[in-house]
């Protein structure tokens, strides 16, 4: 008996932008049999890749948007050469001192940043970033 391994919804649209990326366009039916996956599903795939702007949601499927490119969920990113995100937002949050204003912008390096430095006192940040202004 063979055993099935689901994917996170992320990961799978991931994978949908890249066949999409590849081939132009996907049909919903097509979409279905590709990743074994209802129409409900694959509609709510592509209409999550149409929102952060991918590609564009037609009647049946979706095409490529032509100069659009995707954006990966941080989640995502935030894994990405994670050591080396840990290991500078050390080494910036060091060079912070007492009394320092500083800005730190949006990306998962820039977090890091952020997660060193919230034990810090009177230190003024400031940011762009959702997720910074969150941790």
């Amino acid at each position: 008996m063979g055993t099935t391994f689901s994917i996170s919804s992320i990961e799978r649209q991931k994978l949908l932008f890249q066949y999409i990326k590849e081939r132009k366009r996907a049909s919903v039916n097509e979409i279905c049999e590709k990743f074994s996956v209802s129409l409900a599903t694959a509609r709510r795939d592509l209409d999550a890749l149409a929102e952060r702007g991918g590609i564009n949601r037609v009647r049946g499927g979706a095409i490529l948007a032509e100069t659009t490119t995707l954006e990966l969920p941080v989640l995502i990113r935030s894994k990405e050469q994670a050591e080396e995100k840990l290991r500078i937002g050390k080494m910036a949050a060091g060079l912070i001192k007492e009394g320092e204003t500083v800005f730190i912008g949006s990306g998962t390096t820039a977090f890091e940043v952020a997660q060193n430095l919230q034990e810090r006192e009177n230190i003024t940040v400031i940011t762009n970033s959702l997720l910074v202004l969150n941790s």
